[in-house]
This record gives C-alpha cells, sequence and structure tokens, in this order.
C-alpha cells in the first residue's frame, strides 16, 4: 500500500509554490535533454537519439545548426535516465514507480552536461560564448528596468 503524502500542516500555499517550481523544473530539463537529441529507450535499456515530430512541432539542436548529443557517449545515459524521471514523475501523480531520483542534484547534473554541450556543438562554432550571451541579457534586462523605474 503506498504512503499517503506528508502535507504541511501550515504554509499550504508556499508548498503548492514548491511543487510547482519543482514541476517546472523537471519539464525544462526535460525539454533540454530532448532538444540535444536524448531520450531513453524502455526496451532496449539505453539512450537514443530522439527525431522531431512529424508535425513539425518539435525542435532539436541539429535544427538550428548545432550536433546531436551522442547516445554512445558515458553521460547519455545519465541523460536519458534523468529524462525518463522526469518524464513518469511529471505527466500525473505518481507513487511507488520505481524511477531513479530526480531531485535537485539530478537536475543540476543534467543541466551542467546540457550546458556543455550547447557551448561545444552551436555556440561555439559560430564564434560566441553562452556565458556571454547570458550576461549581455541579464545587462540588458537591468538597463531597461533602471530606465523604466525613473
Amino acid at each position: 500500500m503506498p504512503q499517503e503524502p506528508i502535507l504541511p500542516k501550515t504554509d499550504f500555499h508556499v508548498w503548492c509554490i514548491c511543487r510547482s517550481v519543482d514541476e517546472g523544473r523537471k519539464a525544462a530539463i526535460r525539454w533540454l535533454i530532448e532538444f540535444i537529441g536524448i531520450t531513453w529507450d524502455s526496451k532496449k535499456k539505453k539512450a537514443i537519439v530522439i527525431e522531431p515530430h512529424s508535425n513539425g512541432k518539435s525542435v532539436t539542436i541539429r535544427q538550428v545548426g548545432g550536433t546531436m548529443f551522442d547516445p554512445n557517449h558515458p553521460e547519455a545515459f545519465k541523460l536519458a535516465k534523468i529524462w525518463e524521471a522526469c518524464s513518469q514523475s511529471s505527466l500525473h501523480p505518481t507513487t511507488d514507480t520505481g524511477h531513479c531520483a530526480v531531485g535537485e542534484d539530478e537536475i543540476a547534473t543534467a543541466l551542467e552536461i546540457v550546458v556543455r554541450h550547447l557551448e561545444i556543438s552551436l555556440y561555439k562554432p559560430i564564434g560566441r560564448e553562452l556565458w556571454q550571451i547570458v550576461r549581455d541579457q541579464e545587462k540588458m534586462a537591468i538597463a531597461q528596468e533602471c530606465a523604466s523605474s525613473r
């Protein structure tokens, strides 16, 4: 018999907000892992390259000039298992599903792998640096906020 979830006795709204943030993290990292081309094949029990959906509504890194993550790379298995865990834990409320852990540490690890791949396969080949793009966007947002508050 599954255990009842432990719910807070006070600040229930904070607990709900935290669950929403957690779901957002899982959805975002799952999308990023798919974007660089990795998914989990549950029948073969291995990481495989995902192809864009034929409806034209999905995008992979290959479609924007980058290279897909190699499914034989040692970190592909880790990404694929995190993708699977995010998929299983986010699609609907689950208990005792047996998927691998998908907490903040696992999501951070996956994000590090994805960002490294984006840098190497998409940004550096065109002479751009992802971190500089992020910094420039942040500076622009701060400048716009300062200008609008005057």
